[in-house]
């Protein structure tokens, strides 16, 4: 086709034809379309197009060509169609893209229109036409008044022909209408087409890096503006670098990015000082960064540096003040703003502000009249919708702090729609917030989550800071705690915690890090909470100013794992580092920690201070609620000191606050307080008004814990009333509300009274299932103190009942419990757990756990010489004798020392010793002399005896001589004229061992104990023998250490049975020191064992023998007689506690050196003592083994059935009480 046919068609010679067969037919047709278009008849044209599109239907010309007539003839979407399939056939020719750009200007879409030009010129900048198009269609397009205006500038600055600046210009006028997707395009169009100008390439930059952060392509826009950066410096332009870093550290900051950003503003910064310029605005932001960052110290420095002249550096400072909790501080510095500044913006921001600090100082109705008065009364403060909606939001903020609900939620509903009107994210958001907290307070925990959960959404939606997020999403996760959702908790720290990593502040990430170590307790999640802990202590290697956080958690995995006193001390390191950090919220909470940890060590003086300094802390920030707490805490422990006049004043303040608060549960705790301390006082009446008050009081608002603790605390002012009716049936009643009570104390003592009226009354299955539940209470308790004491009650009532190896068990962990955690009265438990084991002759028990005390806790003498006791009982004199002789040697170490020489048989050792001792020793003496052969001598010390009458008035003494003459019978010996001046016990031992039977029996009739005698002497004289009542292992104290062999409680047991089964079939073999009894083809036969350590007194070994004789009882020729005897150890119930194990296990040594001297606390009231248990009506048994597992119901108990209702225990009787 000529190119005289049609200026508008292309030449399709360009197009290569895919056959030659064909290529005349499209020539011809190519030429009929042109003469017809030329002709001013664009249809025919067409029409030839077609036919010639089939021929060759990739021929990009031909679509082109066809574009251009379907746009002579009106149709300009088909002409775009047909211009966009010729740049599919062919992207790189340019004419294609005039033919689209013409099209869609004729279609009236002229920013796609422009777009198309660009592109043409990106491929070929030279092209004129292209140029032209683009300039015609800018001129009419939606930016055209701007257009021609720049377009003139530039036509004289002789930059129109430039199709680089025409693009860019276009592109950039686009940007600055909004239209961001089409500015970019065309920006990119420009950048593609290239300039030899660096400057109009870094302008161009810049505006495509606004194009994509306006667009939200941040990333992009990130990486332009490091572009332009780089061309400005190449441009040593120190303006534009300014506005550049200043630009990237915006952008930065909205990517969460504060390290870089803040790398940027200090070079902003740095290029602004360089030319001498104001950089006030500059450093104002940096501050920004590091508040946002929780930086606060480097915050407050650099406001500091421009506060002087900057009111917002100023504002600065006083947000620093508020992010460290110091809101007086920060409420003046707003108000002086408020005061000096003449910007009613300033000024209304101050007045915000100034608001939550009074709201965090616990000022709400001080804030609300400020923001009353500026909203409704000084309506030209301001006239911003967003700022007006801002103050309602803290006024229902207000009327929520004050407890009006209702308000609260009209002026919260106001902030919401104004901000739902305005798009107001901040408005939107404390709008949420504040409802989301006004329905959790009234238990509302649905809307609550819901609102929380928008909050969040809404945050992350508009990429707000990041620590907003977090804040939003600890709320979402505390709701889902609290309504047991466990795991999409554990998601949302997740959550959490990636967007903390993200912020890179130590803090924050410390801080969700604790969140989960929290949750992770409340979930018993062991291994996940020590994790978390593990990672706080790795973020505190990298800022050491927030390691209190790491220490508290670490603290409080110590203190549940029952580690005391390591707890305190991590805890102490905690309460530094928070001081450093002037945050007097969290040092409170760590102060009332350490409080309740001493109160656990019973360091109750370290506990006192502790709760001061917190109650203190807690008046600082006016926290009227932790305020109550500590008036409660300083109450309990003036009382757990006895200062009951102190303890009496501190819960009337908690009354009294409680009462302004109108906290229902804090003034019957106050209550509960004060009429425990009547009851201390003896004021029982009062106490009873008192607890009669509280339990109405807490029945009508359904605190069944407080109802049930009333309950008990009346039943006690009954039994010190000695109203046992009463008493009972209170604490029946209180017994039904058990599984409300978390007072384990308060349980315990209940169980006590119980326990105490069942052993009266003889029931020791019911007392015995009763100690095991008091136990069992007293072990779900933190309490160490209380698990030892009830434990030792525990022993005491089993002992007085006969189970002795149950006694054992609970004394063994009472004291394996007490010398872990360095109690008190460890030592004593441990005492009577060996005195224990000498009354049941276990002396192989009591050595061991002496030895291991004595080696790693306490050698002193009191323990040693119990040690030299069990060593005589077990014979071994060698070993007791070195212990003495290390010993300084006192009276009573030189006395041990001449006994353990005389049972040995170094007699002129002993005799050497004993002289030495102070006391008399006429017994000793005369012991050592007949032993020696020397009986004159013996015989002489004797009647001094007898002489002296002020010697025979001392029963030690006379009781020391009986035993001389029991151990050695060495009655042939005493002068039978002399009889009379001695002792009953001497006449009629002396009677028996020289078988003088009858004149025994004629004595015995004046003595009603000595069972034994009168057996022995019954058989001999034919009278009728009765059987042996059973002798108590409490009857006697076991004795001191004694010269003499002698009989111990338990040979005195052994002998009763052994005697008994002579009367009766022993049924197994019974023995007695070295005589075996046992029944073999129907009869009776004795044998004897070899080397028994249990050695009788030479006087009841005869005895044993002459009655064995005269029964004619045969020695027996058995030499292994199996002896059945119970083993705790077998029971696969219940293993005993190794104590000497448990002293093995730790550093005992070294925790009692540490062990600070403490108060004793005093044991647990409500036993009954020995003299009332003692008339059990002789119901006692050996050893009594619970078998069954029935859990223990309070009501049963007392023979008073309950029947379980929907909430707990429900009462069917009146008045319940035993039947007496």
């Amino acid at each position: 086709m000529s190119s005289s046919a049609s200026p508008l068609l292309a030449n399709s010679s360009d197009s290569p034809l895919q056959s030659t067969s064909s290529a005349g037919l499209l020539k011809s047709l190519i030429e009929q379309a042109s003469d017809a278009y030329a002709k001013g008849d664009p249809k025919t044209a067409l029409r030839f197009y077609d036919q010639a599109v089939l021929i060759d239907p990739t021929n990009h010309v031909l679509y082109a060509n066809r574009s251009a007539i379907l746009l002579k003839l009106g149709e300009p979407k088909e002409a775009i169609q047909q211009s966009n399939h010729s740049i599919q056939l062919n992207p790189k020719w340019p004419k294609a893209y005039f033919r689209k750009g013409e099209a869609l200007k004729g279609a009236e879409e002229f920013e796609k229109s422009i777009i198309a030009f660009c592109q043409g010129l990106q491929i070929e900048p030279e092209n004129e036409q292209l140029l032209i198009g683009l300039i015609n269609c800018a001129a009419v397009s939606p930016i055209r008044a701007r257009f021609e205006k720049i377009l003139r500038q530039m036509s004289a600055l002789g930059l129109d022909q430039s199709p680089f600046v025409i693009v860019s210009v276009i592109g950039q006028e686009f940007l600055a209408a909004g239209n961001h997707a089409d500015a970019i395009s065309i920006l990119n169009c420009a950048l593609a087409i290239d300039s030899t100008s660096l400057k109009l390439k870094e302008s161009t930059n810049g505006a495509l890096a606004s194009a994509h952060y306006q667009a939200g392509n941040l990333r992009r826009a990130s990486d332009y503006m490091y572009i332009q950066l780089e061309m400005a410096e190449r441009l040593n332009n120190s303006r534009s670098q300014i506005a550049i870093h200043a630009n990237i550290a915006q952008l930065a900051l909205k990517q969460h990015e504060i390290a870089r950003s803040i790398i940027h503003r200090r070079k902003q910064i740095d290029l602004l000082q360089q030319l001498h310029e104001d950089a006030d605005s500059a450093i104002v932001a940096l501050g920004e960064l590091y508040l946002v960052a929780s930086e606060l110290k480097q915050a407050k420095e650099i406001f500091s540096n421009t506060a002087k002249t900057n009111v917002y550096a100023q504002f600065g400072i006083a947000r620093v003040l508020m992010a460290e909790g110091s809101y007086a501080e920060a409420n003046d510095t707003f108000t002086t703003i408020e005061k000096s500044t003449g910007n009613m913006r300033i000024k209304a921001n101050a007045i915000l502000f100034r608001c939550r600090c009074l709201l965090a100082l616990r000022e709400s109705q001080k804030a609300a009249g400020i923001l009353k008065n500026y909203v409704l009364r000084d309506s030209g403060l301001t006239t911003d919708e967003e700022t007006i909606g801002l103050f309602f939001a803290i006024l229902g903020e207000c009327q929520l702090a004050s407890g009006d609900w209702i308000t609260a939620r009209k002026w919260a509903n106001k902030a919401l729609k104004i901000g739902l009107s305005t798009n107001s994210v901040p408005l939107k958001s404390d709008a949420f917030r504040i409802l989301s907290q006004l329905f959790e307070v009234i238990d509302d925990k649905k809307n609550a989550l819901c609102l929380a959960e928008k909050l969040a959404e809404l945050l992350e939606t508009a990429n707000t800071h990041i620590p907003l997020r977090i804040s939003a999403l600890q709320r979402v996760g505390n709701l889902l705690f609290s309504t047991g959702d466990w795991e999409k908790a554990l998601e949302i720290c997740g959550k959490r915690l990636e967007l903390a990593s993200r912020l890179s502040c130590v803090r924050t990430l410390m801080e969700v890090h604790s969140d989960l170590v929290k949750l992770y307790k409340s979930l018993g999640d062991m291994k996940n909470r020590q994790k978390y802990i593990e990672e706080e202590a790795e973020c505190a290697k990298a800022e050491s100013g927030f390691e209190w956080i790491y220490f508290e958690d670490l603290a409080d995995l110590k203190a549940d794992h029952g580690e005391l006193e390591e707890a305190a001390e991590i805890y102490e390191k905690a309460l530094m580092g928070v001081q450093e950090q002037n945050n007097p919220s969290k040092e409170a909470g760590i102060c009332a920690k350490l409080g309740d940890l001493h109160i656990q060590l019973e360091s109750y003086q370290e506990a006192s201070f502790y709760y001061q300094q917190n109650l203190a802390l807690n008046k600082q920030t006016k926290n009227l609620g932790c305020v109550l707490k500590g008036y409660a805490s300083l109450g309990k422990i003036q009382f757990l000191q006895n200062l009951f006049d102190e303890a009496l004043e501190f819960r009337r303040y908690q009354l009294t606050i409680a009462r302004i608060l109108n906290d229902t549960p804090q003034k019957l705790d106050a209550l509960i307080g004060i009429g425990r301390i009547f009851i201390e006082k003896k004021d029982y009446g009062k106490a009873v008004r008192i607890f009669s008050k509280v339990r109405r009081s807490a029945d009508s608002n359904y605190l069944k814990s407080e109802v049930a603790l009333s309950h008990g605390y009346i039943g006690q002012c009954y039994v010190e009333l000695n109203d046992r009716s009463r008493a009972l049936s209170h604490f029946c009643k209180q017994l039904a509300l058990f599984p409300h009570i978390s007072d384990f104390e308060c349980k315990c003592s209940t169980l006590a009274h119980l326990i105490s009226e069942k052993s009266i009354a003889g029931d020791i299955i019911w007392t015995l299932k009763l100690c095991e539940m008091r136990v069992d209470i007293a072990k779900k308790s933190k309490s160490v103190q209380l698990q030892v004491n009830v434990l030792y009650e525990a022993a005491d009532t089993v002992i007085l009942i006969g189970c002795h190896d149950k006694a054992t068990h609970y004394l063994s962990e009472a004291v394996a419990l007490g010398l872990e955690h360095q109690l008190d009265n460890a030592t004593i438990i441990l005492l009577k757990l060996a005195d224990l084991y000498e009354r049941l002759g276990q002396y192989e028990n009591g050595v061991k756990i002496l030895e291991n005390f004595v080696e790693n806790v306490d050698n002193g003498l009191e323990f040693q010489l119990r040690l030299v006791a069990f060593l005589f009982h077990q014979q071994e004199f060698p070993k007791a004798e070195k212990i003495l002789r290390s010993l300084e040697q006192g009276e009573e170490v030189l006395y041990a020392l001449a006994t353990s020489l005389y049972r040995q048989g170094n007699l002129y050792e002993a005799l050497t010793v004993i002289q030495s001792y102070s006391g008399r020793t006429e017994p000793e003496y005369i012991a050592v002399n007949i032993r020696a052969g020397h009986l004159f001598e013996a015989i002489r010390k004797l009647e001094d005896i007898a002489y002296w009458e002020d010697l025979r008035e001392e029963v030690d003494v006379i009781r020391r001589l009986e035993d001389v003459f029991d151990d050695l019978d060495a009655f042939d010996v005493i002068n039978p004229n002399k009889l009379d001046d001695l002792s009953l016990n001497i006449k009629i031992h002396y009677e028996m061992s020289l078988g003088n039977w009858d004149s025994a029996f004629e004595l015995l009739e004046m003595e009603n104990a000595m069972e034994f005698e009168k057996f022995v002497v019954s058989v001999f004289t034919g009278h009728e023998l009765a059987p042996f009542p059973k002798p108590s292992l409490l009857d006697s104290k076991p004795p001191k250490i004694s010269f003499s062999n002698t009989l111990t409680p338990k040979l005195k047991e052994k002998m009763t049975l052994f005697l008994n089964a002579l009367l009766k079939d022993p049924g197994m073999p019974v023995e007695v020191s070295c005589f075996v009894l046992y029944r073999k083809d129907q009869a009776l036969f004795y044998v004897k064992k070899l080397n028994s350590k249990e050695v009788l007194p030479q006087f009841h070994y005869k005895m044993i023998q002459s009655v064995l004789e005269f029964l004619k009882i045969p020695l027996g020729t058995i030499v292994d007689i199996p002896m059945v005897t119970k083993n705790e150890k077998d029971d696969p119930q219940r293993k005993p506690t190794d104590v000497c194990e448990i002293l093995k296990s730790f550093e005992i040594r070294e925790k009692w050196r540490r062990k600070g001297r403490r108060k004793p606390r005093s044991r647990s009231r409500g036993y009954a003592s020995e003299g009332e248990i003692g008339n059990l009506n002789n119901t006692t048994i050996s050893d009594c083994e619970l078998t069954d597992t029935e859990s223990v119901s309070g009501a049963k108990v007392l023979g008073v059935d309950f029947e379980e209702g929907e909430d707990g225990y429900e009462s069917t009787f009146n008045d319940a009480s035993f039947a007496y």
